[in-house]
C-alpha cells in the first residue's frame, strides 16, 4: 500500500512545477519516505520511494539543501537494498542531485 502511494506521490510531483514546491512540502515528503524505510528495513527499500525521491530531486532541486542528510540517508537505504534494481535507481538519485541541485554535495 505505501508503494502506491509513493508512486502517486512520484506523479503528482511530476507534474507539479518547481514554483508549486514549497519548502514545507519537501521536508513533508522527505521525513514520509524515511519514515517508510525505516519502518520496512533497508533490505525492503522499494521501487516506489525511490522513484519518488527522484521526482522530488528532480522538482525540488536546490530546496532540498537542508534535508540534505535525509537525502543521503535515504539513498544509502537503496545502494545497500539486496535488489540490484533498487541499487541502480539509488545509484541514479546520485546523478540528479549533481544535475539539479550542484551546490550541494552528499
Amino acid at each position: 500500500m505505501q508503494d502506491y502511494l509513493a508512486g502517486m506521490m512520484q506523479i503528482v510531483l511530476v507534474k507539479l512545477s518547481p514554483s508549486y514546491i514549497s519548502a514545507q512540502l519537501v521536508e513533508q515528503i522527505v521525513n514520509l519516505i524515511r519514515a517508510i524505510l525505516y519502518q520496512k528495513g533497508a533490505a525492503e527499500a522499494s521501487f516506489g520511494q525511490m522513484y519518488l525521491m527522484n521526482a522530488l530531486i528532480n522538482v525540488g532541486g536546490s530546496q532540498l539543501t537542508p534535508y540534505i542528510q535525509q537525502v543521503g540517508e535515504v539513498i544509502c537505504y537503496g545502494i545497500s537494498s539486496e535488489d540490484v534494481q533498487i541499487k541502480r535507481l539509488a545509484c541514479g538519485l546520485i546523478g540528479d542531485l549533481s544535475s539539479n541541485a550542484p551546490d550541494m554535495v552528499i
